[in-house]
């Protein structure tokens, strides 16, 4: 066999005798760390220079039949953190009876701009209705804390209100003809 004839009964035997350990040794680098402030309130912890929060609604007039899903597009920027370290927004949205919703799994990305890092995070929510109605769901408030000018701070998606009908041959669509 020509393999076992160079490499011997170890398939890295011929490498083996190539290797050399190296050391590298750098500067020693001093870090800063400062403790969680203890008004930093929420149960994730963002600390960064800049936060931005954004939706975007299909339909966008926000309105729907039961059972038919209203998806929104939840976009989360920080810059000094990785897309990784931002928190579920999915978890934080507080939804009304009748309403349940299905998150997608998220896009993460880290952008590297200049010197800086800036981490994304998308993420689709579908909202179905298992009955008619008008639905507000709260504001979505995100608290993160300053970095730049070592202060609390909240970025605020409003509350919107969906407007559900009856599906098309129920009971309810039948009345509201």
């Amino acid at each position: 066999d020509p393999l076992s004839r160079m490499f011997g009964n170890n398939p890295f035997g011929g490498m083996l005798n190539m290797t050399k350990p190296i050391r590298l040794n750098g500067q020693p680098i001093q870090l800063d760390v400062q403790p969680r402030p203890t008004g930093a309130g929420a149960s994730y912890w963002l600390p960064a220079e800049n936060v931005t929060l954004s939706a975007k609604w299909n339909p966008q007039q926000m309105q729907g039949r039961v059972g038919d899903p209203l998806t929104v597009t939840l976009h989360l920027q920080a810059q000094d953190l990785t897309a990784a370290q931002l928190p579920d927004l999915a978890s934080l949205i507080s939804l009304p009876d009748g309403l349940k919703a299905y998150p997608d799994e998220p896009k993460l990305k880290d952008n590297p701009v200049g010197n800086e890092l800036v981490g994304e995070r998308d993420q689709n929510v579908a909202l179905i209705a298992d009955q008619p109605g008008h639905f507000t769901i709260p504001e979505l408030k995100l608290s993160w804390w300053d970095t730049k000018t070592n202060q609390a701070r909240e970025t605020v998606l409003p509350a919107q209100t969906l407007v559900v009908d009856p599906a098309p041959g129920s009971q309810a669509a039948g009345a509201a003809n």
